[in-house]
């Protein structure tokens, strides 16, 4: 079924002649179409047709432009202020100019948008577009009436088509559903033909209701089954009309979400008169059962009533795309809302998504909370993503927040880009965020699944690490040049030298080097390995437990990639410190001086840890060693991952594991990280003194098994007596 509207022609003035017409279809479809006479060479000219359209609010208009300055025509149609998605989130938009030769269609000027949300959101600013429009050029139109030059003319009057459509594909989007939604009655607020009452003890002076058949809450909610059909129920609230109001129970029902509840909207409404009590002394011996909803808004259940009788609901917009949540917006919610109001042709008062997806949950409403998923989806944009995703919906229900993480992750670099991503990161170090904790890790977990998926396969990447030693074919990392330039001093230098050139190889041209024969080797790892706090055990276990497949980039067309081979470092330590410089995430894994035999009160050693760490089901992040991490990092210049491994050492040192830190060979070669086990040491003096490890270690200098212990006791003796300076004499 269709509503459609024809116009006829008019004229005066010498003004052109024009008739439109307009089809609306619950199949999914709108098209509105101006036919008109013009001469289209007429220097500035200027053309706006307003159209009604059913069903939709006023301000549909058609119009065509001749921009002489700029020698150009533009064709377009501008429409009211519609919801995101409003015409639903798979549509096929179309603008075409027609001369109209006798009973053809001669096309001059047609494009169509790509199939998306519509209207969608302007992403810088979170406006909503209001129109689409094309422009052609003055020599594009040219070429196109060349073919007609026998009978077409642009300096004499023609009769012309503008028409523009909207062809959802797939379920209707709300546009739709509100045509057939109006046609259905609206019942709500009548107690006749209804056996239910939600009394909302809560809104305005004398509270609100509304009216439903029990028939239809039983075959919609489970919830409502089997609330209606318990025997205690029936028998407490099957009431006669004079002694409804003195009913006291209650029905619980799902918290508020004070960012995104319709209290709001209740509070316009009561202020508006637009809630109101029947007398039910109109209706002498009507029995009904009656529930009393105190922890839900009264918008929320009517936008949900309605949409169990008509399938159709409209969203306002969510608190995070208006003020002062985004400072970038136009409106607050309040005003916001009062705009929907006005300009929207709607069956019943908007509601929150957020508000009407935690009631749907509660009911037990699955296509519900979908529609509610799919205007959040379309609501996203990198200002609000922070606050959704650190939001209470999301602390609470995984799907919600399963939709803001899959944007997040998407969107990563926008998002991370954004104020309102600092400014949330600083409100979760000041521990101001409830539940913060538990979706960072998450957020890292699917950030790293993505980066897992990603850095298998080169495919958009062009920096290839290979680690011929690893496994029986050796194993590899995929990144990006950019990345690692702009990440780290040394491999910009080396990315931009002649190893760049090198190492360019084509998988087309020629097969991919073996572990055996390879194109180049650049030794980019640290001077020595500490071979007691490697990740060679770590590359050994990692490989086991989660074998990786080398791509097979001989069956890539066109891939050119640069190559670095890495022999003297572990594959686990670069695969991590890769991923940090994609996600700022890193795992630790614990020092061998905290495990057995090193320290024989442990219960486990290193590798006994390692293996349980990594075979932590849904742990995508390979636990590294600090002390490898802070050598690479070193390297490569990464002063902020080098302060990240000190701190892990610094808060993992112990009375017994200090003495071997102190004298093991990272502190031989680094200032920074000795200095670290130094200041514990001289600060915990007399406790790491009295300790076994350090009898034993001082018991291996003297029989001069320790390198470089010298220099190292000379820097611990001027510690301790810089610190015996300032400790307070006692008078």
């Amino acid at each position: 079924m269709s509503a459609s509207a024809a116009s006829r022609p008019s004229s005066s003035d010498g003004a052109p002649t024009h008739v439109h017409q307009v089809s609306v279809s619950e199949e999914h479809h709108l098209t509105l179409s101006v036919d008109f006479d013009a001469v289209l060479s007429q220097p500035d000219l200027e053309l706006s047709f307003q159209i009604a359209v059913p069903g939709f609010a006023q301000g549909w208009s058609l119009y065509c432009q001749h921009l002489q300055r700029n020698a150009q025509y533009k064709f377009g149609v501008t429409h009211p202020l519609m919801p995101p998605g409003h015409f639903g989130d798979n549509v096929h938009t179309v603008v075409d100019f027609s001369w109209l030769d006798g009973g053809e269609e001669r096309s001059l000027a047609r494009f169509s948008w790509r199939k998306g949300p519509e209207p969608s959101m302007i992403s810088k600013t979170g406006a909503l577009y209001q129109g689409f429009h094309l422009v052609r050029s003055n020599e594009k139109i040219a070429q196109r009436v060349h073919a007609y030059k026998h009978r077409f003319d642009l300096s004499k009057q023609q009769r012309y088509r503008l028409s523009f459509s909207f062809v959802q594909k797939g379920p209707s989007g709300d546009a739709f559903e509100q045509i057939r939604a109006s046609r259905v009655p609206n019942l709500q607020h009548l107690p006749q033909p209804h056996d239910v009452r939600l009394f909302f003890p809560c809104v305005g002076d004398a509270g609100g209701e509304l009216w439903a058949p029990s028939a239809m809450l039983s075959a919609s909610s489970p919830y409502f089954n089997d609330l209606l059909s318990s025997a205690d129920f029936a028998e407490s609230r099957s009431l006669e009309a004079a002694d409804a109001l003195d009913n006291d129970d209650i029905a619980m029902l799902p918290t508020r979400d004070h960012d995104d509840s319709d209290d709001e909207t209740d509070a316009i409404l009561a202020r508006d008169k637009r809630i109101s009590i029947c007398d039910l002394s109109d209706h002498p011996s009507f029995s009904f059962r009656q529930i009393n909803v105190v922890d839900t808004p009264y918008t929320t259940y009517q936008a949900v009533l309605r949409y169990l009788q008509t399938g159709t609901l409209l969203f306002t917009p969510l608190s995070s795309t208006c003020k002062p949540i985004d400072p970038s917006a136009k409106f607050d919610c309040k005003a916001k809302l009062s705009r929907y109001e006005k300009d929207f042709a709607c069956a019943v008062t908007p509601a929150s998504p957020k508000s009407v997806y935690r009631l749907a949950h509660f009911l037990s409403l699955p296509d519900l909370e979908d529609k509610c998923l799919r205007e959040l989806r379309i609501s996203l944009s990198p200002r609000n993503a922070a606050h959704e995703l650190f939001d209470n919906a999301s602390v609470l229900y995984d799907a919600w927040r399963q939709v803001v993480l899959e944007y997040v992750v998407k969107n990563w670099g926008e998002v991370t880009k954004a104020p309102s991503w600092s400014e949330m990161l600083d409100r979760i170090e000041r521990d101001e965020v409830p539940g913060s904790s538990a979706i960072m890790v998450m957020l890292h977990r699917a950030r790293e699944a993505a980066t897992n998926e990603d850095s298998a396969t080169p495919i958009p990447r062009d920096v290839r690490l290979f680690f011929p030693c690893v496994g029986e074919r050796g194993a590899e990392i995929w990144t990006t040049s950019a990345l690692l330039s702009h990440a780290s001093p040394y491999l910009k230098d080396l990315l931009s030298s002649d190893f760049a050139d090198s190492v360019s190889l084509s998988a087309k041209k020629r097969p991919r080097p073996s572990a055996v024969e390879e194109e180049k080797e650049v030794n980019i790892s640290p001077a020595e390995k500490d071979f007691e706090d490697s990740d060679d055990e770590t590359d050994e276990i990692y490989t086991t437990r989660r074998p990786r497949t080398l791509f097979d980039v001989d069956r890539t067309l066109d891939l050119t990639y640069r190559q670095i081979t890495i022999r003297s470092a572990a594959f686990t330590t670069y695969l991590a410190v890769i991923r940090w410089l994609e996600t700022g995430y890193i795992r630790f894994g614990p020092l061998r001086s905290t495990c057995n035999p090193l320290d024989p009160t442990a219960k486990r050693t290193r590798k006994e840890q390692v293996e349980s760490l990594v075979g932590e089901p849904n742990e995508a992040w390979v636990p590294v060693s600090p002390k490898s991490v802070y050598r690479l990092a070193h390297l490569l210049d990464l002063p902020q991952l080098e302060s990240l491994a000190l701190l892990y050492i610094k808060y993992n040192l112990t009375l017994e594991c200090a003495a071997h830190e102190l004298f093991d060979n990272a502190s031989v070669l680094y200032d920074a990280w000795r200095q670290v086990v130094i200041d514990y040491v001289v600060g915990k003096w007399d406790e790491v003194s009295q300790t076994s490890s350090w009898t034993g270690t001082m018991d291996r200098i003297e029989r001069d098994e320790v390198r470089g212990a010298g220099g190292i006791l000379i820097k611990l003796f001027k510690a301790r007596e810089e610190a015996a300076k300032t400790v307070p004499t006692a008078v």
